[in-house]
């Protein structure tokens, strides 16, 4: 899609955003010499190799090999569009963006989608606010549930009515066709195809929103004992990723890293009363399933997490589900044990904030919980379900990559159930040997062909000062790179720099749509010169680079002739040699010269 803002006012944006700033907001960014570096949120790893680079303001990945500017990591990271990029980064610096309106044609396809749920986020809240049924449903809320009016405001909640295609209908009149809908998960296909019907129904309504505070997904609490699923959330869009996605995030993360731990818990109504109570560290699982990347959200904005669920078997158990992954993550964590039948909620209506506190304060270390939690007392128990229950606990100390991390870990272990430590190591050394898979990293494209990594170099020399630009028009071509997609990102150079002298690798990459080329040159944006004497430098890899090109098409000839000849035709050998005579003679005048 054609950009909607004058080039300069995007420029002027991309500067006010220090890209070191700006990513700060979503990693954890360390400062390695002159560069900044972080755990790469584009796949899993374990070592940093992340790197970001102040005086370039891009951002390259050594292990996957993404890279680009702040706009493309808003774009990637994020799923947004480049105009909601340009539109989150302008609010940000304060920058007044002229008024612009998108005709339906021309929405991206996540544009699209936004719209989509912007259209049912303010359905729903209208009809909690302005129906008769909305109404009965917001006294619930105010007087069985004891929400105020700013939390119920702050949150955005909403009603989703007793009824087939309500939001259908709706959405009709704002021209959002079915397909969009289905996309964005507000509506369902019915089976026999005569049409579709709306998802959220009878529900009490909790947006989902982004980091930017745009709504991605829907969950619903039933209303009704009719509706056998408690909560129904949204499936997942090209917005919205469960497994990626923690509720409340979007509000909850500047005081994650103020208290420097999240309180973690399990649904909806427990975040929305822990905030109103005061404790705004708070995020909640949406009802899914907690993964290892939802510990590593955590784990972006702060070292440590609280598990604060049901004192039901549920929540028992729940928390033993997430445990592996926060340690995974390399997070501290620990458990709040509430007293018996009681639930986040209720604990806080009934005992207040002040115990809730003390309550969290006091957390139990794992494996203390998993003690406490026991059905049967633990001395009790047959020689089988010990081995088991400290056999669970092993498991999850294995998660971690740190040797001193996992044998604390053990020792609080040993030390609870009464289990000699070196027993524990044994059955750890077994574990991470049996058990544990290398980390599987996903490795940067590159070629071990010395013709791939010279024009390579040369686009890291052009990059590095673009003012040789004019001058490597006079030393090669277009056609000397062999790689197209480098060819293409020469090509774009010339004539970006024909139109804006002051151009940069920042600058370049905010032009570039294709993601392989923004990966090359956000790879040779980092390689190591080793001098400051870039045009001695592009002298010696042009002419190299020419050597090679030359060097390739003798081979080439030497090996058609020789085909030629076992084929019987010695008058295409004859001419293939004439040609490999005048290649070679060529080749000779260049390095004399």
């Amino acid at each position: 899609m054609a950009n909607i803002y004058p080039e300069h006012l995007i420029e002027e944006i991309k500067q006010a955003n220090d890209i070191v700033e700006v990513l700060s907001d979503f990693l954890k960014l360390k400062k390695r010499g002159a560069n900044y570096l972080a755990l790469c949120p584009f796949h899993n790893e374990k070592t940093p190799s992340f790197s970001v680079s102040p005086s370039k303001q891009i951002y390259h990945c050594f292990g996957c090999g993404k890279g680009g500017n702040v706009y493309t990591f808003l774009m990637e990271h994020e799923n947004l569009s480049f105009i909601d990029a340009v539109k989150y980064l302008a609010k940000r610096a304060g920058i007044q963006l002229p008024e612009k309106k998108l005709a339906p044609e021309e929405r991206s396809k996540y544009e699209h989608l936004y719209y989509a749920n912007q259209v049912a986020r303010k359905f729903f809240l209208k009809q909690l606010w302005e129906t008769e049924n909305g109404l009965k449903v917001l006294r619930y809320l105010k007087e069985s549930r004891g929400l105020s009016e700013d939390t119920i405001n702050h949150f955005e909640l909403g009603f989703a009515p007793d009824a087939w295609d309500n939001l259908l209908k709706h959405a009709r009149t704002l021209e959002i066709s079915e397909e969009e809908l289905v996309n964005a998960g507000l509506v369902i296909a019915r089976e026999d195809g005569s049409g579709y019907y709306d998802r959220f129904r009878r529900r009490l309504i909790f947006p989902i929103l982004n980091f930017t505070g745009k709504a991605i997904a829907f969950g619903g609490r039933a209303l009704s004992k009719e509706d056998r699923a408690k909560y129904l959330n949204s499936p997942e869009t090209e917005l919205y990723n469960k497994s990626k996605v923690l509720y409340g995030l979007n509000f909850s993360r500047p005081h994650i890293r103020k208290q420097e731990h999240a309180i973690l818990v399990e649904g909806y109504m427990d975040l929305l009363a822990l905030w109103q109570g005061g404790f705004q560290n708070v995020v909640a699982s949406s009802g899914t399933a907690f993964t290892l990347d939802h510990a590593r959200l955590i784990s972006r904005y702060s070292p440590a997490a609280v598990m604060l669920f049901d004192s039901d078997n549920a929540g028992i158990m729940a928390a033993k589900r997430c445990a592996p992954h926060l340690m995974a993550a390399e997070l501290d964590f620990k458990v709040v044990l509430l007293p018996k039948g009681e639930d986040p909620d209720s604990y806080l209506r009934e005992n207040g904030p002040e115990k809730l506190k003390e309550m969290i304060d006091n957390a139990l270390s794992f494996p203390n919980f998993v003690y406490k939690t026991l059905s049967t007392l633990f001395e009790n128990m047959s020689a089988r379900d010990k081995e088991n229950v400290l056999i669970d606990l092993v498991n999850i100390a294995a998660r971690s990559d740190s040797s001193i991390r996992r044998e604390l870990f053990l020792k609080e272990t040993s030390k609870i159930f009464d289990i000699d430590l070196n027993s524990l190591k044994n059955e750890l050394d077994r574990s991470m040997q049996k058990a544990r898979r290398p980390m599987r990293e996903e490795k940067k494209k590159s070629s071990d062909s010395a013709l791939q990594k010279i024009q390579l170099q040369i686009l890291a020399v052009l990059i590095e000062n673009m003012n040789l630009l004019e001058k490597a028009l006079l030393e090669i071509s277009e056609d000397d790179f062999t790689d197209p997609v480098m060819r293409e990102i020469y090509n774009k150079m010339q004539l970006l720099r024909s139109k804006n002298p002051s151009i940069d690798v920042s600058y370049l990459l905010n032009n570039i749509s294709d993601p392989e080329q923004s990966q090359i040159i956000s790879q040779a944006s980092n390689m190591e010169l080793g001098t400051k004497d870039t045009e001695r430098l592009f002298r010696d890899f042009a002419r190299r680079l020419k050597h090679l090109n030359l060097e390739n098409k003798r081979k080439a000839l030497i090996t058609q002739i020789a085909s030629a000849e076992r084929a019987g035709d010695p008058k295409r050998a004859e001419e293939l040699t004439a040609e490999l005579k005048d290649l070679t003679e060529k080749a000779s005048a260049e390095e004399e010269a």
